[in-house]
């Protein structure tokens, strides 16, 4: 049994709209698993808004587990 299926190239990974410096989270769904990632130096309301429509969207809503986690970018 190989791990290799559970790792998602970055490349995959949908950004969110709005430019930076509201740009850097993003959701995304692997198998049955919602993952959503914040950023943690933005503190705007966009990304309240977008983490709030994102939490009741379908694929959210649909997803047997959802993941949010918080991460600081490498440059800002």
């Amino acid at each position: 049994s190989s791990i290799a299926p559970y790792f998602v190239p970055l490349e995959r990974l949908t950004t969110a709209a709005g430019p930076p410096p509201t740009g850097y989270y993003y959701a995304q769904s692997i198998g049955g698993v919602r993952l959503i990632v914040l950023d943690a130096n933005v503190e705007d309301r966009a990304q309240v808004q977008w983490l709030e429509a994102e939490l009741q969207s379908d694929r959210t809503q649909a997803a047997d587990f959802c993941v949010v986690a918080v991460h600081v970018p490498p440059f800002i």
